[in-house]
């Protein structure tokens, strides 16, 4: 949009509603450094249209937390975020074989007792497909995922 058209359609909001912040409970005045954004009250996603009834001022802020929810009947709005849920905890990496990772096949680490890992394709073994055989215990990712078709060594 361009800024002429813009500052018309603010002024013409400005107008109607004040120079307010239409987000329901807002309260701060805009400024310079936070100034009104145009938010189409029934979001377009939704079939909403650019008439000017659909338009309202907002701060960047509450158009971005309104995103686009539908406005319930009596002009509030209900959101509702899914709370994140906590991160796991890292497990402990051993420093003598990187848990596993950097074990052969056969190899115990004498300080965690973990094997080779991952057990299928032990990453000692991995290769960059330029340089695998797509044979033996060699593996490359074109190997895991099945985009070339492993053959057993002779």
């Amino acid at each position: 949009m361009n800024k002429a058209i813009k500052r018309e359609i603010v002024s013409v909001l400005t107008a109607r509603d004040g120079y307010t912040c239409q987000f329901p409970g807002c309260t701060k005045p805009f400024t310079a450094e936070d100034p009104p954004t145009i938010d189409h009250w029934m979001p377009r996603s939704i079939s909403g249209d650019e008439r000017i009834e659909n338009l309202k001022l907002m701060h960047f802020e509450c158009n971005n937390l309104k995103g686009n929810i539908v406005p319930n009947a009596d002009g509030t709005i209900t959101i509702t975020r899914i709370p994140k849920l906590p991160k796991a905890a890292r497990p402990h990496l051993c420093e003598d074989c990187m848990s596993g990772r950097i074990l052969l096949e056969g190899e115990r680490c004498v300080s965690c007792g973990s094997g080779p890992q991952p057990v299928k394709f032990p990453t000692a073994y991995k290769r960059k497909p330029r340089n695998c055989s797509h044979a033996g215990k060699e593996h490359c990712w074109y190997c895991t995922l099945g985009f070339v078709e492993r053959r057993e060594l002779a």
